[in-house]
């Protein structure tokens, strides 16, 4: 029951002469009391109905009437239901693919980041990185564990520290990405020096060829006969 905007009463059972619940104390629902139906306004209830592990709440005797009784905020609840269980199934058909360890690494300075240095637990990366459908697939505790082995790993690196059930990142992380993507800048850099140095080879061998006489072209338009005629 509502006194204006606040709540100040909530009902746990109703007899003839009105219901029986608990007043609010200033910090929850705990004096007993009972409220008579004479006092009772159809706009100052809410009504809330526990439906599996959804809730409907219901402004009014009215708006109870007209979207209760009529089931239609029920038939959202299991098209809700329905649609979940589709999206899980297509879910569980996908393999969870671990990330590597650099990119584990890069997950968790942006989340570093983002969150102002607050470390997190490996029940939420498995939420950042799978959505929380992962709970509910066949692989999802055997990838957990395969994630705290990364973590593990990386705490042993030190680019992690653990906090109790968080991890956290350390400087050492940001050395090890640059460390990391400069090593990969020098392999790229030696990959074009290669190519070029290959077709380079390449161009000078038949150059040389060419020059030997050992190969000969043939001839697309002889200028010297043309002339002669």
């Amino acid at each position: 029951v509502n006194a204006g905007q606040e709540r100040f009463f909530v009902a746990d059972n109703v007899d003839e002469h009105g219901l029986i619940g608990r007043v609010w104390n200033g910090s929850k629902f705990e004096i007993a009391a009972s409220l008579p139906f004479s006092l009772l306004r159809t706009n100052d209830l809410e009504i809330t109905h526990f439906y599996g592990l959804s809730e409907v709440r219901y402004s009014g005797i009215l708006d109870y009437l007209i979207n209760g009784l009529t089931g239609k905020e029920y038939l959202k609840i299991h098209m809700a239901r329905a649609f979940s269980r589709v999206w899980q199934n297509a879910f569980n058909q996908r393999k969870l693919v671990m990330l590597q360890r650099l990119e584990l690494l890069r997950v968790l300075v942006d989340h570093n980041i983002q969150s102002a240095g607050a470390g997190i637990n490996p029940i939420d990366l498995m939420t950042q990185l799978y959505s929380i459908k992962w709970v509910l697939h066949p692989e999802g505790d055997a990838q957990q564990r395969k994630l705290e082995l990364y973590l593990g790993s990386l705490v042993a690196s030190g680019d992690l520290v653990k906090a109790g059930l968080k991890y956290e990142v350390t400087s050492n992380a940001i050395l090890t990405i640059e460390k990391y993507e400069e090593e990969e800048r020098r392999h790229q850099d030696n990959v074009r020096l290669q190519t070029w140095m290959v077709v380079l080879t390449l161009f000078i061998l038949l150059f040389t060829v060419m020059q030997t006489g050992i190969i000969k072209f043939p001839v697309l338009w002889d200028f010297s006969t043309a002339s002669g005629k």
